[in-house]
């Protein structure tokens, strides 16, 4: 299971990159418009897909440590390269220290280079679907082919409802 201090590192990120774009709207004189309750929806969720992501594992009885995950689009928003504020940053350092063997796939992003970290895409889709034990839809392209993921994948955590149309009631798929 997750930790609780791991979720206060990833809540605290998030808290500040939300607290920057209120102080943004403040400055810019938009706070009549704006309802500021979204900075703790926003976080709930953001906690909720990491918790998520980890129980889902759990379920198939596979121990996160040793787990292959397949990180599906790294970008901070679809069919974009954008990596700033990304929330895959935070998954992908999490998954690895519980010991789960992370990889990822974006059509826009070749290379992740972060402080804990230095990922290259997978070149092939379709082969690393297979190889994984766990697919976490993080980004949602237009490019990625999706009813081919859920095809070959033998379980998909998606947190962005990129399978609505796919996967309806499907058990290999774990919903935020």
């Amino acid at each position: 299971m997750i930790q609780f201090w791991h979720v206060r590192i990833v809540v605290r990120n998030l808290s500040a990159f939300l607290l920057q774009q209120v102080n943004n709207i403040e400055r810019r004189g938009f706070t009549n418009v704006v309802d500021i309750r979204f900075i703790s929806h926003a976080q709930d969720q953001h906690f909720a897909a990491i918790e998520r992501l980890f129980v889902s594992v759990n379920r198939y009885k596979k121990p996160l440590n040793g787990s292959k995950v397949l990180i599906l689009g790294v970008a901070y928003k679809p069919n974009i390269n954008d990596i700033r504020e990304s929330p895959a940053f935070d998954i992908i350092h999490l998954l690895q220290e519980k010991g789960a063997e992370v990889s990822y796939y974006d059509p826009y992003v070749p290379e992740l280079n972060h402080e804990f970290f230095h990922l290259f895409s997978e070149k092939d889709l379709a082969s690393a679907v297979e190889k994984a034990d766990c697919v976490a839809i993080i980004t949602n392209h237009s490019k990625v082919d999706y009813a081919m993921v859920h095809e070959k994948a033998a379980l998909i955590f998606d947190a962005r409802n990129a399978l609505k149309d796919i996967a309806k009631k499907s058990s290999k798929v774990v919903k935020l």
